[in-house]
């Protein structure tokens, strides 16, 4: 599946990327056979191409590989947890989807749970969860780091390469975990509308 997986995310961006990055000026990216808007979004984005088969032997890498699609739901679940409070003091809980309110409510290891030193609660929980990643995400291979923004709207495209650069202090194995605790299909099979 791996394998399959990384040909995919290299490859089939149209088929993960953000309704923001779905039109190139004019062009609607949807109205395009999928290997025409593939195309397209690896030459207007410039996308590296090259594949090193070594990316495949580290088993972090792998599950971000595997789970590539659901990164911007899993750093909302993350984000959301982490400013779990904020949202209940603001009456936003009632708005989540079933699966978010679950993640809110399941159990997590306290050293998962730990704010980190430079977090503020006024960020938006998809951008405060991908804080939580970064360490992981920061060691993907530069190809797949360059589809990153593509999952994320693109105003977020700043915050995403400062998160990407600012993971001094924090460890990738801290982040994995996170991403296994949040990988469960009963949190993963809706979306909820951002939360402003």
């Amino acid at each position: 599946m791996t394998r399959q997986a990384l040909m995919a995310v290299m490859y089939g961006p149209i088929s993960y990327a953000h309704d923001d990055y779905r039109t190139i000026g004019e062009l609607d990216l949807t109205r395009l056979p999928a290997c025409l808007a593939n195309q397209q979004l690896i030459l207007h984005h410039r996308l590296t191409t090259g594949i090193d088969p070594a990316w495949l032997e580290v088993p972090a890498l792998r599950r971000c590989i595997d789970r590539w699609s659901i990164l911007p739901r899993a750093c909302f679940l993350l984000g959301a947890r982490r400013q779990r409070a904020k949202l209940i003091e603001m009456g936003r809980y009632a708005r989540l989807d079933t699966g978010a309110q679950r993640f809110l409510c399941a159990p997590l290891a306290a050293s998962l749970a730990v704010r980190g030193p430079h977090e503020s609660s006024d960020v938006a929980p998809v951008l405060a969860g991908l804080n939580m990643l970064a360490p992981l995400l920061a060691r993907l291979p530069g190809a797949l780091r360059q589809r990153l923004p593509l999952l994320f709207p693109h105003a977020d495209r700043t915050d995403i390469a400062c998160a990407l650069n600012s993971t001094s202090g924090m460890y990738a194995g801290r982040a994995l975990a996170l991403l296994r605790a949040v990988d469960h299909d009963e949190f993963l099979t809706t979306n909820t509308p951002p939360i402003g």
